[in-house]
């Protein structure tokens, strides 16, 4: 009997020590984020996951926060999304969202965020600082060498891209001041960005944010435009259709009274923002020649 006991506890014993051994293994062998799967990047919107793309090289893990195109006003962070935003070497938001700043708080990695770079140049507009040549090829700027920065590997593959995305951006900044001196009226008042690139003013604006609702009273206003205004601002989801009843009333009424209606697709719609910005330049400048 006492020898069983002895070769029990010898077993025992050797058991553990292979257990030690394969946990002190996996310590040493156990890679860093990123160097099997690839560098986890986290997005708050599918617009930003495809200004992202204009970059990538494709080793890249993206996983957006807010898929299919949603309104980020209106989402919330799933525990899963969470743990990546906790794991992610990159995070890439605007944030004015509540899932933007709680992605930005809850990162550990580095954090790219568009209305910091926009304040830093002097532009404000919640929803769309980037909407603006100037301002959006800075993010492209930061955003470059964030990437350079957590996946070295590929860096002269972002600087490449770079340059081919601030060559678009050139063409777009020849349109600054295109329409200076002209009235805009707008469903929201988040079009800062766009006025500072293309000059206009707006006069007035339905409701502050797409996330307000929209009273009798504030869409009865819309019977005729104000006074000297040509414009006509309107979000619009990718199909083109507005987002609201607010957008859905100014358009009506924009047609009517024969302004240049000006739509602007979501920021959290699934397309590069710079090529949301070439088809406002291409709409503007297809208003004009009519």
């Amino acid at each position: 009997m006492g020898g069983y006991r002895r070769y029990a506890v010898e077993g025992l014993v050797a058991l553990a020590l292979i257990a030690l051994a394969a946990l002190a293994y996996l310590a040493v062998a156990q890679p860093a984020r990123g160097e099997v799967d690839g560098v986890v990047i986290v997005v708050e919107t599918e617009g930003l996951a495809e200004d992202l793309k204009l970059l990538a090289c494709g080793s890249e893990e993206i996983v957006v926060l807010v898929p299919g195109g949603s309104d980020p006003h209106t989402s919330y962070i799933t525990p899963m999304k969470a743990l990546k935003l906790y794991e992610a070497d990159l995070v890439f938001v605007v944030p004015d969202s509540p899932a933007g700043r709680r992605a930005a708080g809850i990162a550990r990695g580095m954090v790219v965020e568009v209305s910091s770079i926009a304040e830093d140049l002097g532009v404000h507009g919640g929803h769309l600082p980037h909407y603006n040549p100037r301002v959006l090829g800075e993010v492209y700027k930061v955003l470059a060498q964030a990437l350079g920065e957590v996946n070295p590997s590929c860096r002269g593959y972002y600087e490449a891209r770079l340059v081919e995305v601030l060559q678009r951006l050139e063409m777009l900044e020849g349109l600054q001041g295109a329409l200076k001196g002209m009235a805009a009226v707008a469903d929201f008042n988040i079009y800062d960005g766009i006025a500072g690139w293309l000059g206009f003013r707006v006069e007035g604006y339905l409701a502050p944010s797409p996330q307000a609702q929209a009273p009798p009273k504030a869409l009865a206003k819309l019977a005729h435009p104000p006074r000297g205004v040509e414009l006509a601002l309107i979000l619009v989801d990718s199909k083109g259709e507005p987002t609201t009843r607010y957008g859905e009333a100014l358009e009506d009424m924009a047609i009517s009274e024969g302004l240049v209606v000006v739509r602007v697709e979501a920021p959290w719609s699934p397309k590069p923002t710079v090529v949301k910005l070439e088809e406002i330049a291409d709409s503007i400048q297809a208003q004009a020649n009519r």
